[in-house]
């Protein structure tokens, strides 16, 4: 049995790590090595793609992230 790494994060990690990479994209228009940051990489290509995002106690991260995108 494989498990995902977002199977391993409850809603409530899931909130602040949008809430961190909402802040360092915030920042990148003015520091572009924030826009090269590993950790916000990561999180954006591993993931955010991964939770199940029609809970609807997940959705305001998402919406976070995509209205800062």
């Amino acid at each position: 049995m494989e498990t995902k790494q977002s199977d391993l994060l409850d809603t409530k990690c899931h909130l602040r790590l949008a809430e961190v990479a909402h802040s360092l994209l915030k920042m990148a228009p003015y520091d572009p090595m924030t826009m090269g940051c590993q950790g916000l990489q990561r999180y954006i290509n591993e993931i955010l793609p991964s939770p199940d995002w029609s809970h609807e106690d997940l959705r305001p991260a998402l919406v976070n992230i995509l209205r800062r995108l």
